[in-house]
């Protein structure tokens, strides 16, 4: 759900622009992207807010430059000292974006944001229609979410030209928060900044560690809602370990083709537009997100209660659009929203809560007090104004109607259900256990499985001269003789670390250090000894790396290290994320590519 975790996108001026590599859609028929192609495309409302958006940047950069905190001229700030300057500076401009947002309500604001197409947004940000991610929008519709000013009805109807001059007013002050976030987070894992009285601070003596951390942005970006079940194929009540729940997961181009329907989805004969969301159900239980309903690990939360009300509303939601709702099919993937009477949302959460399996599960966990007012209050609740890398509110209520953000919901699931990285005793171990179980499965259905004799050293402690060394939690082979020995560590990403606190990020880089540390003497004592007391690796070149759940930044050159097998595009890195060991395994198993198509790929024409 998070983009990359620290220059997420290049901003005007923040120095050397960053260059993805080709991707697939560069090779793909025109057009390369679903929505707007050009400028003339866009609507009346694009196209307003496109004209106000110069006048609006403009004005937003005065107000940058106003709230400069009062430092030395010239001075070099770099860790503590550079997070705090930044810190300040971004909670200026929130407070700047507060005010811009006083006019209307936060249900008018998130309905604008969302009617704006990310390629207006992008031509009025960069000139091109080249969609980089959703963080501006992000922080746009979690700072207008304490907005209480007027409310609009700006669903479809033309506005009027003060209206696109607020909304624009708004992203460029937005976007100014979205880069200081930026800067925040790159200052907590060492980049210097110079800062002047006058001027925006600048990165200073620190390009090598910035295109480290452009490289882990891109790295950190390979996520895809294709695992993520569909609705056709997944039920309310017939479920293993947790309930499923309704998620909205935004597309990375800003709009794709995806389903559509009418009426309730069961009865629905889904259809394909062009969309900003593809609606899937979020379910637990793989190498990221623990079945929290068994062996007490939902009781290992700081607060059961609140988790348990999360999951609720999440199942309540699947069940309210797979059997009732009337108009979900049209705007659920077109915004990303759900409008509801709150009395029906509030029965729908109470029927949730009383079905059999949801009301075993939750007695189980001993949550079998919940309610629904429980449950909306703990929702509610998830909301903070100006919280760096939080969404905006899930549910906000006007009158007899209940709007509920299904995007919002899915960014506190997709984080809020992952167990703290200070878990430990038995549940941390199972977690730990189950995370190295899904690593070799995935390799077991790959091209790289070992033999059967390798297999079964697998979670084995191996011994050379009477002495434990370690042992293996994965285990792969490529080429016949390359030995790969893999360390899981089931490191979790939580939102502090997201958001770019200063200590989150120490304490996750010096883990990832000490792993690599650890991991290298391993492997070099096998390759060392590749004959031991229980374990024969000889014949084999050794190599090793770590997979974690999600990356995690660190600034040393050797967890980038390539490790290369097969033809020459394949690697691993000595860090992987599980995701991007999926991708590679996958590609392992194509066939060879011609040589003449090869030729003509990697030849720049």
């Amino acid at each position: 759900m998070t983009s990359g975790d620290s220059f997420r996108r290049p901003k005007s001026g923040d120095g050397t622009p960053f260059i993805a590599p080709p991707s697939a859609l560069e090779f793909a028929v025109d057009p390369p992207h679903a929505g707007p192609q050009v400028r003339a495309d866009f609507d009346e409302f694009d196209e307003a807010f496109v004209r106000c958006y110069p006048n609006a940047h403009r004005a937003a950069m005065g107000l940058v430059i106003g709230a400069l905190p009062r430092v030395k001229d010239g001075e070099v700030l770099e860790g503590e000292d550079a997070f705090k300057y930044m810190v300040e500076l971004r909670q200026r401009m929130v407070d700047a974006a507060t005010e811009a947002a006083t006019p209307y309500d936060s249900e008018t604001w998130l309905i604008l944001i969302r009617r704006l197409s990310p390629r207006a947004l992008s031509h009025a940000e960069s000139g091109t229609m080249d969609y980089e991610g959703d963080s501006t929008e992000r922080v746009a519709e979690n700072l207008v979410g304490a907005a209480r000013g007027e409310h609009l009805d700006v669903e479809s109807a033309p506005v009027p030209t003060v209206v696109s001059m607020r909304l624009a007013r708004l992203f460029a002050l937005a976007g100014m928060v979205d880069s200081l976030e930026s800067a925040v987070r790159s200052a907590t894992k060492g980049v210097k900044y110079r800062v002047r009285r006058r001027h925006r601070p600048r990165p200073f003596d620190s390009d090598a560690l910035r295109a480290s951390l452009r490289e882990f942005d891109l790295r950190s970006s390979w996520k895809s809602a294709d695992d993520a079940p569909r609705l056709e194929s997944i039920t309310s009540d017939d479920f293993e370990g947790d309930p499923p729940m309704l998620v909205a997961y935004r597309f990375k181009d800003g709009l794709g083709i995806d389903q559509t329907w009418d009426g309730p989805f069961r009865a629905a004969d889904p259809v394909e537009d062009t969309v900003r969301f593809t609606i899937r159900a979020f379910t637990t239980g793989d190498e990221t997100y623990t079945v929290l309903g068994r062996h007490g690990v939902l009781a290992s939360f700081e607060d059961p209660a609140a988790t348990a009300s999360l999951i609720v509303f999440g199942n309540a939601l699947l069940r309210h659009v797979l059997d009732v709702d009337d108009a979900a099919g049209a705007t659920l993937p077109r915004r990303g929203l759900l409008r509801i009477e709150t009395e029906v949302l509030t029965a729908v959460i109470n029927d949730t809560l009383h079905s059999e399996a949801i009301a075993v599960w939750l007695t189980e966990n001993g949550q079998a007090a919940l309610s629904a007012s429980a449950v909306l209050a703990s929702i509610r609740s998830l909301y903070v104004h100006g919280r760096r890398s939080l969404p905006g509110p899930v549910i906000q209520t006007s009158g007899d109607q209940t709007l509920v953000d299904a995007w919002a919901y899915a960014c506190h699931v997709t984080d809020d259900l992952k167990l703290s990285p200070h878990t430990g005793g038995a549940i941390a171990n199972l977690s730990a256990a189950q995370f190295e179980s899904a690593t070799q499965s995935l390799i077991d259905a790959s091209v790289l499985a070992p033999l059967p004799k390798l297999r079964k050293l697998r979670g084995k402690t191996l011994r050379l001269n009477g002495k434990a060394v370690t042992d293996i939690d994965a285990i792969l082979v490529a080429d016949k003789t390359k030995l790969f020995l893999i360390s899981c560590k089931n490191y979790l990403i939580r939102i502090d670390y997201l958001a770019g606190e200063y200590r989150a990020a120490r304490s996750g880089r010096q883990r990832l250090d000490a792993a690599l540390d650890e991991w290298k003497d391993r492997v070099a004592t096998f390759r060392n000894s590749p004959v031991g007391d229980n374990y024969d690796f000889s014949g084999y070149e050794i190599e090793g790396f770590i997979v974690l759940p999600e990356l995690i930044f660190t600034p040393r050159s050797d967890s980038r290290q390539t490790l290369h097998f097969g033809s020459a595009d394949l690697f691993f890195t000595k860090v992987e994320s599980y995701s991007q060991l999926a991708a590679t395994l996958e590609m392992a198993s194509w066939p060879p590519e011609p040589l003449a198509l090869r030729a003509l790929r990697t030849s720049g024409q």
